[in-house]
């Protein structure tokens, strides 16, 4: 059997291997995040952004400045809570994103920014408002949590790359498309046969991590410079 053949082989049983774990649908994720977190994300940004537009009348009819200007910022972040899950921004303002602020397009980043927002939203004297901020504060955590652990296997798969000539010989074995990218499926494939298996929600956070030009894909370029510590294209924390 030819060394093609073998090759050949052993992608097609690793692409089973990845449809048996639900993997391959992360191509549908990329740019978007895990379904579970965006509606998720989604739901408590939309609750925030009401209970803050209407705390912000009761509060400004109420002469009380100081909490009608905190619901002033959570219904802004609520807004961009509900633009960011809802994939409802144009594609100037998620270039802008992208380059000024990264942090909310990881997973682990936008788990800072919820519990961020959830701790501001606590603080408003109110109970209803106090249970949608521990609810943003804990997906936030969850959210952070599978940005870490990801970090960590990915660390793993670069202990095991010792050298370039290694890196580019398991980069073209799952290059299934050979053009010189990654697609989410291909990545996965590859931190499995380096023993690192992510889960769904891990790939997602793996991908958005390597991926610096926002395209879906990791290209050989994105992956090299990582593995070389480049640290532009690292987990936020």
């Amino acid at each position: 059997m030819s060394e093609t053949d073998n090759l050949q082989g052993a992608q097609q049983k690793a692409v089973k291997m990845l449809e048996s774990n639900g993997l391959t649908k992360m191509s549908s994720w990329v740019g978007e995040g895990p379904m579970t977190f965006r509606v998720a994300g989604l739901v408590g940004g939309l609750v925030m952004f009401l209970q803050s537009l209407f705390g912000f009348f009761d509060q400004f009819l109420s002469l009380k400045p100081l909490a009608a200007t905190l619901s002033v910022y959570t219904l802004f972040m609520g807004f961009v809570i509900v633009m960011l899950e809802g994939q409802c921004f144009p594609q100037s303002i998620k270039k802008v994103i992208r380059s000024q602020a990264k942090f909310l397009t990881l997973v682990n980043g936008r788990g800072i920014f919820y519990i961020f927002v959830g701790t501001l939203n606590m603080a408003q004297n109110d109970f209803a408002r106090t249970c949608v901020g521990l609810y943003m504060a804990v997906i936030g955590v969850v959210m952070f949590g599978v940005g870490v652990h990801s970090k960590g296997k990915l660390d793993h798969v670069r202990a095991l790359l010792k050298d370039e000539s290694v890196v580019r010989a398991a980069f073209n074995t799952v290059d299934i498309e050979g053009d010189n990218a990654l697609t989410a499926e291909e990545l996965g494939m590859l931190c499995t046969n380096l023993g690192s298996t992510l889960e769904p929600n891990e790939l997602e956070t793996a991908l958005h991590s390597l991926d610096k030009n926002g395209d879906g894909k990791v290209s050989y370029d994105e992956f090299i410079a990582w593995w070389k510590g480049d640290n532009s294209s690292g987990f936020v924390y």
